[in-house]
């Protein structure tokens, strides 16, 4: 979470209380919030490709009689975004700093695989 005032709404039961917390930077952390941004919005940007693809999965699931839905859902699991993905997410979030050379690249490669898939999915919608 980016540096910040935010109102977060807490539950219990049926009770739903609103609270303002303050996001702020630990002082021992060297890392730019240029940097910090960067890593935010590559974990943005992963997490909307992360539904994306269970939406696309979960919905040629549910068309197991068309012959070009499940040749679909064939590609989707083969490529194995899912994974490939959460693993990336795991490695962008595990540090306090912004993706290395080679995570922007695997993002990048990660990204046009998923657009792929995006494009063949919106073609049998």
């Amino acid at each position: 979470m980016l540096p910040g005032t935010y109102t977060v709404k807490l539950t219990a039961g049926t009770a739903v209380v609103e609270q303002k917390i303050a996001v702020q930077i630990d002082p021992e952390i060297k890392t730019t919030p240029a940097d910090l941004r960067e890593q935010w919005s590559a974990l943005e940007k992963l997490t909307e490709m992360l539904r994306g693809n269970a939406d696309m999965a979960r919905e040629s699931g549910r068309h197991s009689d068309s012959p070009a839905w499940d040749n679909f859902r064939k590609s989707v699991a083969e490529a194995g975004l899912s994974q490939q993905l959460q693993s990336l997410f795991t490695l962008i979030d595990g540090s306090n700093d912004a993706p290395t050379e080679a995570m922007r690249k695997l993002f990048e490669e990660l990204s046009a695989d998923y657009g792929r898939l995006s494009q063949e999915y919106r073609k049998l919608q």
